[in-house]
């Protein structure tokens, strides 16, 4: 999935009145992955930079898992 298109999951969740909780662990995952698309800055030597690193999504994939 593209960094937009996770964002746009996680904000349709968030934005649900009645949105199912699960533990507050995962809401939080949720609420990070909402900002999955957030542009910190934009170099030519480095291209895009973003708030979250692939490196972070990795450790919350691994962290939902032990949840779960």
């Amino acid at each position: 999935m593209t960094r937009e298109a996770v964002s746009n999951w996680a904000m349709g969740w968030i934005k649900m009145d009645d949105a199912p909780r699960a533990s507050p662990e995962l809401w939080s995952m949720v609420s990070n992955l909402e900002g999955a698309d957030s542009l910190v800055a934009r170099t030519e030597e480095n291209g895009e930079i973003f708030l979250y690193t692939n490196d972070d999504f990795e450790d919350w994939y691994r962290e939902i898992r032990g949840i779960l």
